[in-house]
């Protein structure tokens, strides 16, 4: 998946943010491009508010026959709507699995995967709307969490304050292999390593780009992701 964000201000809008004895906030519009590979499958986030943060609103259109799948952490299982495009006077938009008109919520911080049905061509998304701000959380209760960073920002899980616990979990999705890639952390007495590894246990940090979501696996209580982010005027 590749993605674009353009922003009124630079990423590290939030390093020099934190360093602020005072910070005022104001609205930034920006817009983030997804790309979604030929009949393929990509884990997206949207990182922008707009009215309702209903998906209706976030993607208005799309493919006919492409698909957007969220996670139910309670129940342990995906959740399908699709989309579909039929003549006047049916239905074009967004539907649940049985087909019937739906439009769940898709609010920063939630990932989703985006499908697309077209086996030729790439889908381009474009999300537009207001840059979170201020102090933004995401809840990482136990088991599997399909989540994203709140602000638009390329970063790796450390410099992000991804809360961590031994045994914990970091899946992405490869959207040209469609596969995920699994980082693992753990926790050893010195001399041993603590940190991220990869699924072979080698020492790697994960890191997400603007717009990617990714699977967060809480192997023990429930930890809240938070951080704070301003654009000063």
């Amino acid at each position: 998946m590749r993605t674009k964000a353009l922003l009124v201000t630079a990423a590290s809008a939030l390093a020099a943010a934190s360093a602020m004895a005072q910070v005022v906030s104001v609205n930034v519009v920006g817009f983030i491009n997804l790309t979604v590979p030929p009949n393929g499958y990509a884990l997206v986030a949207n990182q922008l508010n707009t009215s309702d943060t209903k998906l209706a609103t976030v993607i208005p259109t799309y493919s006919d026959g492409g698909q957007f799948i969220t996670w139910d952490n309670v129940k342990a299982s995906y959740t399908i709507y699709n989309y579909v495009v039929n003549p006047p006077p049916d239905y074009t938009g967004w539907t649940d699995a049985s087909f019937a008109p739906a439009n769940p919520d898709w609010v920063p911080g939630m990932g989703a995967f985006l499908f697309n049905p077209d086996t030729a061509n790439p889908a381009t998304v474009t999300l537009v709307g207001d840059v979170p701000q201020g102090t933004l959380s995401v809840t990482l209760p136990a088991g599997y969490t399909l989540v994203s960073s709140i602000p638009p920002l390329a970063e790796d899980a450390v410099t992000a304050g991804i809360p961590t616990a031994d045994g914990e979990q970091l899946i992405k999705w490869d959207p040209t292999k469609q596969a995920y890639v699994i980082f693992n952390y753990v926790v050893n007495p010195p001399p041993d390593f603590t940190g991220w590894t990869d699924a072979s246990f080698n020492p790697s940090t994960p890191a997400y780009a603007v717009g990617e979501g990714f699977f967060i696996f809480n192997s023990g209580a429930q930890m809240t992701w938070t951080r704070t982010f301003n654009v000063a005027p």
